[in-house]
């Protein structure tokens, strides 16, 4: 998959982000190079445990394992990397293809700040035989707020660099033409294996397609653009039938037992609410 990225114009908006928070930020390919960070350098503590190749190991799973989970859904995956820092990633995605990774780190939390540090000198000890206390000093701290703050700016960063195309494809890459084929076809029942047929590849080559950038298997990912699409017709005035029957469901029980497990209630509660909002005439 051929993609451009303009490393000026985003590292300039890291740049801001940076000044405003404080905070490191990262933007990975996807296989989790480094494209751009700002600042540059590590933090005293990241290039301690680094530079200990059990402490690497651990860094480096702990992104990618964070970032994989973040895959299953769109929001911003707030999470304690193995030291106890806090941390934030967000898949950057076009047209539904995952084709990198924003982050941001790492951070003390400054809510019983020397409580939390005590827990992530122990840590920190097993990759490095020097002064511990050290690496702390001046190092960002953020409270709850603060960083759930910083998290939304984030995510804002991701609309922008995907608005202004910062970040686009160069070239239609087999993952964007699966992506296309399956929501033509949303109203046809097909399978993972139809997939190969179509797109001429062995069913290890479709796996790792959507492992690496849909990040969900490939019945899955089929049945949330089902579901997404069903809730969209619901909400433009169709009904329960005519949604379930042109999306390949021929079993209304199962299509209301698919819709409630990927939206949270019932389709007839979908349509409830756009009754209660005003938004049917009478």
């Amino acid at each position: 998959m051929d993609i451009f990225i303009d490393t000026n114009e985003i590292r300039q908006l890291m740049n801001d982000f940076y000044l405003l928070t404080q905070i490191k930020i990262v933007l990975f390919d996807m296989n989790f190079n480094t494209v751009v960070a700002v600042p540059e350098e590590e933090s005293m503590i990241c290039s301690a445990v680094k530079n200990n190749p059990n402490g690497k190991l651990k860094c480096d799973k702990c992104t990618v394992d964070a970032s994989r989970f973040c895959n299953l859904n769109d929001g911003v995956n707030i999470y304690k990397c193995h030291l106890g820092l806090y941390e934030a990633v967000k898949p950057l995605k076009i047209n539904d293809v995952i084709v990198g990774y924003i982050m941001f780190g790492q951070i003390l939390d400054s809510e019983n700040k020397e409580e939390k540090i005590c827990s992530i000198l122990a840590n920190i000890k097993q990759y490095y035989d020097g002064d511990v206390r050290e690496l702390l000093e001046g190092h960002t701290a953020k409270s709850q707020d603060e960083i759930h703050a910083a998290a939304k700016i984030m995510e804002t960063c991701i609309a922008y660099i995907l608005m202004k195309k910062l970040v686009r494809e160069e070239k239609v890459g087999l993952s964007f033409k699966i992506a296309a084929y399956i929501e033509e076809n949303l109203s046809r029942n097909f399978s993972a294996e139809d997939l190969c047929k179509v797109f001429n590849i062995s069913r290890n080559t479709l796996y790792r397609i959507f492992s690496k950038h849909f990040g969900v298997p490939t019945a899955e990912y089929i049945r949330k653009k089902r579901i997404a699409k069903a809730y969209e017709m619901l909400m433009d005035g169709k009904s329960i039938k005519e949604t379930a029957t042109s999306l390949g469901f021929s079993d209304y029980s199962y299509f209301t037992k698919v819709f409630k497990n990927e939206i949270g209630i019932i389709p007839s509660k979908v349509i409830k609410k756009k009754f209660i909002q005003g938004e049917y005439d009478e």
